[in-house]
């Protein structure tokens, strides 16, 4: 696909971004699975259908708690967890009365008020939102150009497995803290973003951010 793309535009930068796609692609740098599906995951790990919270059905509001007046019509709202600020240095606990909390407190004291059934979102920011010792985890940071807008950042090298344990283990804190609280119905898994929580938005239509992802990976064509 690569080759035939290259081939049809006769130029570097088609084949560049054509094989930037299976680097960008990539979350983690161990052994495809020998099969086209996706491996099991182990049984210490499989939730039990007792066990699950109810998922989020309706609007969330994506800045915050909303107007009072609103509550009877919404679902909950999304409360944003920026990785640098929960963790800034390795093995950092989650500090105490931070932004999930305070949405914990008052989605309750809606819930109490109204006899709804709000719920949260948390919204994981990893990418340029990382600290920057998990940018430099796994290798040194690599610099990318959003292309709505032009700014710049940073962001770690997510496809290594370095970089996975780390994002894994902040994860494993949030669980620690917010599995067992029912109001915390969703959490992103955003370890491959960049600037946008949306892991799939991968900016290729900036060469420059292309090409540095791609030499950073050690697949540069």
């Amino acid at each position: 696909t690569a080759i035939a793309l290259a081939w049809r535009s006769g130029g570097y930068a088609a084949l560049l971004l054509a094989g930037a796609g299976l680097v960008l692609a990539a979350c983690d740098s161990t052994e495809p699975s020998p099969t086209l599906g996706l491996p099991s995951p182990p049984a210490t790990m499989t939730p039990s259908a007792a066990n699950l919270k109810p998922p989020l059905r309706g609007l969330l509001d994506r800045s915050g708690e909303p107007a009072a007046q609103l509550l009877p019509v919404m679902a909950g709202w999304v409360v944003n967890v920026y990785w640098n600020a929960y963790q800034p240095a390795p093995g950092d606990p989650l500090p105490a009365d931070n932004p999930v909390d305070q949405a914990i407190q008052a989605v309750r004291q809606a819930n109490a008020g109204g006899h709804l059934d709000l719920g949260l979102k948390l919204r994981i920011f990893a990418g340029v939102d990382a600290p920057d010792w998990a940018k430099y985890t796994g290798g040194a940071p690599v610099n990318v150009i959003n292309p709505q807008g032009g700014a710049s950042g940073t962001v770690g090298r997510f496809w290594t497995q370095a970089y996975g344990a780390a994002y894994d283990a902040f994860q494993a804190e949030l669980a620690a803290r917010y599995d067992t609280v029912p109001e915390v119905r969703e959490v992103t898994m955003a370890r491959c973003m960049t600037f946008f929580d949306e892991p799939l938005i991968r900016d290729t239509s900036n060469p420059q951010s292309v090409a540095d992802l791609v030499v950073a990976s050690c697949c540069a064509v």
